[in-house]
């Protein structure tokens, strides 16, 4: 009896097994990566007495708000709808291709998780991880608290009923489904109403359903199958089926929501909506407020048999009645061109009429009196015209002109801006606020948004399926279903779901005949209100901008794109404005790295133009990093001439503070996406002391209070001032983390970095890499150009003279009358005081002296790091390593192979009476005494003041007067040229005039003194280095006897002196070097000195005999780059 049980029992298991072995599993669809089936088999029935976990509540402080979407590829369908859905919400998110097996994106940031919230394309691809990665994204999910968001999309191949793996929850696929109703019990539910049910075929035959006696499993969704049959192998026949499932996390930790299909059918996008607002406890979810404008363009304009009539515009007073108890005060808002008044039939000439006995019933606002395109139109005051016809009839027929909010014709002259809009709207309307669809661009329209420009508040305005021809029902492109589709739970339903605030733009024409318009928003509203929980609002166009920039508050700096990038754009841009006039190079610096250099040497190039100077930033525009980015782009475009030559003229521009701007970056891709960049780099180390010197030749006070090792060094504790020159100091040393942020606007082909101390080195070798860079077909040959001989040949004369002053080439002017002349702004001629020099060729800037020791070993450490990254950025791009950086690399690996860090030994301390020293005081140089010009070992040449030297580079004012005879003198005492506004007013003016002379050509000189010329020459300056030099510059006197007539003219006024010292350089002319006092000096003798014969590395000493200089003598330009 025994043995017969038992082969009952051994019997009745294989008849059980066999059940669930060929019965209940078919198959489903296995991982492309992991061998092996992608569920279990139901062992055993689903069961409540399942373990359950505690959930841990999501902490939103410890994980950023961004979304991390694993996708099946970068263009799949489902994958891009929903990027779209987050992308129209503002919320951030990254991107990942799904790995099977392999390496999961880096999830936390220290203590901190990166991401709130995980989407998966295919939830196959999740259960399917291997072991390791599976493991650390479930730890992941459940320390931080972190949701999951699966979609499950059958095919042909997909099991039609299966167990999905590791969890109790059962999976039946290809089915055909209708009647979708929504579980009113669901947590998750937050915008969605569940008092509907979808009535209908639901979209596919291919949905999932899923099935669970767990309680962690709740139902969202739910629906009937397509026909009365049972699902095979479910133990219940149930009415309804779960296309969507929540997972409480009550199995595993997890919270989960579980897609039995795609975003095709509309609510499951208003679920995933809530979805993502529930798991990440509301943090990425937009309010319930729904603010809605229906602007009605056109009125009065369109063409006989599309106007309103009398019945149109009862309908239209009715329908917003209706509207109004859904949406409180809501009012149609309508735009107007007087001119087309009463020009239609005489019924539709009634509807006019009519409407104007409404006027207070709705809200008005104008369109140009003509309906004409302002972007036609150049002369403000033609604009100015139109709006002022526009607003008299306005005024004629109690339109209320108050609004403050205005649309333009076509949208055009709103964006790109046509500036001379902009200033007729505040003119004649005094308006504040327009919308316009344009902006960035017409598609997709998730993309747009609002922006703030010259005061005036700028919306995104929507489209709603309506246009000008839309006007008859069953005439509806692509059937009237269509529009049906539109509204319930189409593109306009989604408009309003995930925009906080919608403009939607309709015409005239769709308010009369059939009147599309009533319709549409009449069912829109009906639909919203019965499926959504939002609330519906409208707000007048002032407070609706008001409000929209409140919600939107980072919109506000406009983003300004290239608008020959975009047809639409094109078209409604100014024929006289050309894409052309922008650069097609940018060197963006950084600061202090030679970047003035370069913009000197590309100035040269016969085919390369830079920038027109700026009164404000001399030849830097500074418009992608600062306030000028607002003054748009027709500002900039004002800095760069008309091209001749479009196939052969190369703008480029030079400005050193975008490098580590964290805007510029972006901005500069935006509008110059075509363009190349070129950076500097120097031992970041050396640039920050430059930087440093710098702030100190600019009389900053923290520069002047701190050594340079206490600003490098400051702790968190410090003062903000300090902090601040800390940051200027090295945080552009960061180069890899500033390129990182060009290459997300640039392709690495399109960035150069050069290496700036080879660029002082060999300056022809780097301009070779350039010109190939560039791609320009005239390349010249560096090594003549630069070449000192250079300078007496042709239009390089213009050139070497424009180098050794400092400044662009476009500052000097040739014409057959009057030679060479200079032209610049006063606080210009500081930098033309400047000389440079560059190699061994022509004149060279040398770098401030280097940090003392133990700055420079606390500089090593702290950008070692960064030197470590800059190099494998350089690697990745191709890119060749700087000299300094494997020097760099070189002391990095030879302290690592010692297994420590090199920390910098204190330097030594300052006086305690910090304050009570003289402010140039420098105690890392020794004391000389004062009035000496001092030279030194790689030093610059300086002067002494007080207790400290001074460096004369870094003050032309004061270079000059340090090789007067007599001193400055008072601006009252000093007469000067009335016509030279620099001598009259600028800041030498206490000084008398400046003389300047160039070797090389009679001519330059002869042009260049005369328009400097003034009644009291006082000071010469031509203080040209040895070049390459790196022991002190020895500078043996030399007495130089002038000719008889110019000993003849000194004796007669006064001068006892006739002898004038010099060194290393014989000119057997007049070298006139100071004339105080002297009314009557011949400036033409000047122009008789032989110049070719002067040697360029003179050096001119002058040790004052009376005078004490005193900082007040020498007072420069706030800002100014010396």
């Amino acid at each position: 009896m025994v043995l017969l049980l038992l082969f009952a029992f051994c019997l009745l298991s294989v008849f059980i097994s066999a059940y669930y072995l060929y019965g209940w599993k078919r198959g489903l669809e296995p991982s492309g990566d992991v061998p092996g089936p992608d569920c279990d088999e139901p062992k055993i029935a689903p069961s409540r007495l399942l373990p359950l976990k505690s959930l841990k509540v999501a902490d939103s402080s410890r994980t950023d708000p961004l979304v991390l979407v694993f996708v099946e590829s970068l263009y799949s369908q489902l994958g891009q709808e929903i990027i779209a859905i987050l992308e129209s919400s503002r919320f951030k998110y990254r991107t990942e291709i799904a790995p099977g097996k392999g390496d999961m994106p880096t999830l936390t940031d220290k203590d901190r998780g990166r991401f709130a919230l995980i989407i998966y394309e295919n939830i196959l691809k999740y259960v399917n991880l291997d072991a390791w990665n599976r493991e650390l994204l479930d730890k992941y999910c459940v320390e931080y608290g972190v949701g999951v968001v699966g979609f499950f999309k059958a095919n042909e191949n997909s099991l039609l009923s299966a167990q999905l793996k590791g969890f109790p929850l059962f999976l039946h696929s290809n089915l055909g489904l209708k009647d979708c109703s929504i579980n009113p019990k669901s947590p998750l539910l937050y915008i969605t109403r569940p008092s509907e049910v979808e009535k209908g075929l639901l979209p596919g035959e291919d949905w999932t359903v899923f099935q669970s006696n767990h309680s962690t499993y709740e139902p969202v969704l739910l629906a009937k199958t397509k026909s009365a049959e049972s699902i095979p192998h479910m133990s219940v026949d149930a009415a309804l089926h779960t296309t969507v499932v929540q997972d409480l996390g009550l199995h595993d930790g997890i919270q989960r929501v579980l897609f039995g299909n795609n975003l095709n059918f509309w609510l499951h996008k208003l679920v995933f909506v809530d979805a993502v607002s529930f798991l990440t406890s509301k943090r990425l979810s937009l309010p319930l407020d729904r603010y809605l404008l229906v602007d009605i363009d056109d009125i009065f304009v369109g063409k006989e048999g599309t106007r309103m009539k009398v019945e149109d515009v009862k309908a239209l007073f009715d329908t917003q009645n209706e509207l109004r108890t859904h949406i409180p005060n809501f009012t149609f808002n309508l735009g107007y061109s007087g001119k087309f008044f009463h020009t239609g039939t005489d019924a539709e000439d009634e509807g006019d009429d009519l409407l104007l006995s409404y006027v207070k019933e709705f809200w008005w606002f104008p369109h140009m009196w003509s309906h004409m395109q302002p972007h036609l139109f150049h002369n403000q005051s033609v604009l100015a015209e139109q709006m002022t016809m526009n607003k008299k009839f306005a005024v004629e027929h109690g339109i209320p002109t108050d609004m403050g909010y205005a649309v333009a014709p076509h949208h055009s002259g709103v964006y790109p801006v046509h500036v001379q809009l902009y200033e007729a709207w505040k003119q004649v309307w005094a308006i504040k606020v327009t919308s316009t669809e344009e902006y960035p661009h017409l598609k997709p329209a998730r993309y747009r948004r609002g922006f703030v420009h010259n005061g005036i508040m700028v919306l995104p305005r929507q489209t709603c399926g309506l246009f000008t021809h839309t006007i008859f029902y069953n005439e509806y492109p692509g059937g009237s279903s269509e529009l049906d589709k539109i509204i319930n739970g189409g593109e306009l339903f989604l408009t309003v779901l995930l925009n906080p605030i919608s403009i939607f733009m309709t015409h005239l024409s769709n308010y009369g005949n059939d009147r599309l318009g009533l319709y549409t928003f009449r069912h829109l509203v009906r639909f919203l209100d019965s499926w959504t929980n939002l609330k519906l609002q409208t707000l007048p166009p002032m407070q609706l901008a008001q409000k929209y920039f409140q919600i939107f508050s980072a919109e506000k700096d406009p983003l300004w794109q290239d608008p020959c990038e975009d047809k639409r754009h094109k078209d409604i841009w100014s024929k006289e404005k050309t894409c052309d006039r922008f650069p097609k190079l940018l060197i963006i610096g950084p600061q202090k790295t030679g970047t003035t250099a370069l913009y000197l040497f590309l100035g040269m190039h016969p085919d390369l133009s830079s920038n027109y100077p700026s009164s404000e930033t001399f030849e830097e525009i500074q418009f992608f990093n600062g306030h000028n980015y607002h003054k748009g782009i027709d500002w900039y475009m004002e800095f760069f001439p008309i091209p001749s030559n479009t196939t052969s003229d190369f703008y480029f521009e030079k400005s050193a503070n975008y490098f580590d701007s964290e805007v510029a970056p972006r901005r500069a891709a935006a509008l110059l996406s075509k363009a190349k960049v070129i950076t500097i780099l120097i031992n970041p180390a050396d640039r920050a002391y430059s930087w440093y010197q710098h702030q100190r030749a600019h009389d900053d006070p923290v520069a002047l209070k701190y050594t340079f090792h206490e600003v490098i060094t400051a702790g968190p504790e410090t003062s903000q001032k300090l902090r601040t020159l800390q940051n200027r100091c090295l945080v552009p040393g960061w180069y890899a983390t500033h390129i990182e942020r060009w290459l997300n606007g640039y392709h690495a082909n399109q960035i150069l970095v050069l290496d700036g101390k080879l660029l002082r080195t060999e300056p022809a070798k780097v301009m070779e890499t350039v010109q190939k860079f560039l791609g320009v077909t005239n390349v010249i040959d560096y090594h003549k150009t630069l070449a000192p001989e250079a300078c007496s040949r042709g239009r390089e004369v213009d050139a070497c003279l424009a180098q050794m002053l400092g400044v662009p080439l476009r500052f000097l002017f040739v014409t057959p009358t009057e030679g060479l002349s200079f032209s610049a702004w006063p606080g210009q001629y500081f930098a033309v005081l400047r000389f440079r020099c560059y190699g061994n060729h022509c004149w060279q800037r040398t770098i401030c002296a280097h940090p003392v020791p133990c700055s420079r070993a606390f500089l090593r450490d702290y950008y070692r790091d960064h030197n470590i990254e800059l190099s494998k950025l350089l690697y990745k791009m191709g890119q060749t390593l700087p000299t300094w950086l494997r020097e760099e690399l070189q002391n990095a690996r030879a302290t690592l192979a010692r297994g420590h860090r090199v920390h910098s030994a204190p330097c030594s301390p300052l006086p305690k009476d910090r304050e009570q020293r003289s402010d140039r005081g420098n105690p890392e140089m020794p004391p000389v005494r004062e009035g000496a010009v001092v030279f030194g070992p790689g030093t610059k040449p300086a002067v002494l003041i007080g207790s400290g030297p001074l460096v004369l580079e870094q003050h032309p004012a004061l270079l000059l007067a340090s090789i007067g005879l007599s001193g400055p003198r008072k601006a009252e005492e000093s007469q000067v040229d009335s016509r030279d506004p620099f001598l009259r007013q600028g800041p030498m003016a206490p000084f008398g005039a400046g003389l300047l002379l160039s070797p090389g050509n009679a001519a330059v000189t002869k042009h260049l003194t005369r328009h400097l010329k003034a009644s009291s020459l006082l000071y010469l300056l031509l203080t040209l280095f040895r070049v390459g030099s790196t022991e002190a510059l020895r500078c043996p006197e030399h007495l130089f006897a002038p000719s008889s007539q110019c000993r003849k003219r000194l004796r007669n006024d006064g001068h006892s002196r006739d002898k004038i010292p010099l060194a290393d350089a014989t000119i057997p002319e007049c070298f006139y070097s100071w004339a105080h006092g002297l009314s009557d000096v011949s400036y033409e003798e000047l122009s008789t000195v032989n110049w070719s014969r002067a040697l360029p590395s003179a050096c001119l000493i002058w040790t004052p005999e009376k005078h004490s200089w005193k900082k007040d003598d020498f007072q420069e330009p706030n800002g100014l780059d010396v």
